[in-house]
């Protein structure tokens, strides 16, 4: 299954809200019971049969290049470190290191949340269907501000995502959150990065977001469907969420 993976996390981000207790490092890399945070998922996608993964880095990129480096003995992997160029934010990020996804299949995660994911059904739906990207959703223990997440709102009672919900504010807000984590086809993404973006000078330099600047325009002109985790979910985004770890 894995051998047509491009495995990206996205870990360039300044975590502005932890630094307070972490200055000088990037959200990837604060302590989680004496390990980096990334040392967990790096082991868990290594045990689900992952190899290669491609990591879009900005703040402290020098430290990411020291914890590979000192993990390179537990794990067989290949590792590239690919920083912004042009563009910023999550979405750019992902535009940035488009042109180094080769494999059919892209899969996107966020360096600061951690959950255990069973990949295989979401990535065969994909293949098999007209579906162009999949986005997993987590029915989950997470504090009871759930408004600090997003969501997702589908079609009737189907999978197909219509609308992404972006940290609202209403009690009423869904159950379920969106776990950045993201399978999508990595030739049909390409061509819309290099339609919409990479031959687009004008839009050089602009902090685009993965979840308010990329996906609704492939809501617009793609299929997009969801599947649903229960279980263990960890995001170290905040001081709030960090304690309670």
């Amino acid at each position: 299954m894995c051998s047509f993976f491009n495995t990206v996390i996205l870990v360039g981000g300044l975590g502005s809200r932890i630094k307070v207790l972490f200055p000088n490092l990037p959200k990837p890399l604060i302590p989680v019971y004496n390990k980096p945070h990334l040392f967990f998922i790096i082991s868990y996608f290594y045990k689900c049969g992952l190899r290669v993964f491609t990591l879009g880095v900005g703040f402290k990129s020098e430290l990411f290049e020291s914890f590979f480096s000192a993990n390179k003995k537990l794990f067989n992997f290949s590792t590239s470190l690919i920083l912004d160029s042009g563009w910023t934010g999550t979405g750019g990020a992902l535009i940035s290191m488009s042109k180094y996804l080769n494999n059919k299949v892209s899969l996107v995660f966020n360096g600061d949340s951690f959950f255990k994911p069973f990949f295989k059904g979401y990535v065969s739906s994909l293949l098999d269907g007209n579906v162009f990207l999949d986005v997993l959703l987590g029915n989950c223990a997470i504090p009871s501000n759930i408004s600090s997440y997003g969501s997702i709102l589908f079609k009737d009672e189907g999978q197909r995502v219509i609308r992404f919900l972006e940290k609202f504010k209403f009690k009423s807000y869904p159950s379920s959150v969106n776990t950045g984590l993201y399978v999508f086809k990595t030739k049909t993404f390409k061509s819309l990065i290099n339609s919409y973006f990479i031959n687009n000078k004008l839009l050089l330099n602009t902090d685009i977001s993965l979840e308010r600047g990329l996906i609704p325009l492939i809501l617009n002109k793609f299929t997009v469907a969801g599947g649903f985790y229960r279980g263990f979910f960890v995001d170290t985004g905040t001081p709030c969420r960090y304690r309670i770890k």
